[in-house]
């Protein structure tokens, strides 16, 4: 039995892909930039930014975890 599974990079589970490529894609609902400087320290707790040398990266899967968790409080609430 050959199952055969459609896997992009944006679906395969911890992938991790640069803030500016995520940003382009389309995928992200919101300015990513504008959440990094109001909720940097609770999006690298939870695992969907994080810090490589000067580069961002963004894990998709946890980003949007976080962006349900944390979505009903605006963009400026301190978190």
């Amino acid at each position: 039995m050959d199952t055969q599974i459609d896997q992009n990079p944006s679906q395969t589970p911890n992938t991790l892909i640069p803030l500016p490529t995520f940003k382009k894609s389309g995928r992200c609902p919101l300015e990513p930039y504008h959440l990094l400087f109001h909720h940097k320290e609770s999006l690298v707790e939870s695992g969907a930014f994080i810090k490589f040398g000067k580069r961002w990266l963004v894990d998709e899967f946890k980003f949007f975890d976080w962006l349900r968790e944390h979505g009903e409080k605006g963009s400026h609430h301190i978190l």
